[in-house]
């Protein structure tokens, strides 16, 4: 699923889809945030303890996000788009679930 279509979807599935663009957009920025913090957690799960203990020592030595976050994709090797995409995805069906059950 493409950005635009995922994004149309999370918008649909809280009813957002008439709000104005900047409405959409912060809501858009909350749905990432969980998701990054919900792919954080799948990512501590993943990693090898030596490769948390980098992250650490990285974040410690007050390295910027941008470049701790290059860092870990590359460790990845192209998985944490997907796996992004996937949170995503999950929040949206979370999001349709609960209000389908209102």
């Amino acid at each position: 699923m493409g950005n635009s279509e995922l994004q149309a979807r999370l918008l649909a599935s809280i009813g957002m889809t008439q709000a104005s663009k900047e409405l959409q957009d912060g809501f858009i920025d909350a749905f990432e945030r969980m998701a990054k913090r919900r792919l954080g957690f799948y990512i501590s799960v993943g990693f090898s303890a030596g490769e948390k203990d980098t992250v650490r020592r990285m974040r410690q030595a007050g390295m910027p996000d941008a470049e701790v976050m290059e860092w870990i994709k590359c460790q990845m090797g192209g998985w944490y788009d997907v796996l992004f995409e996937d949170v995503l995805m999950n929040l949206a069906q979370e999001a349709e679930m609960a209000r389908a059950q209102r």
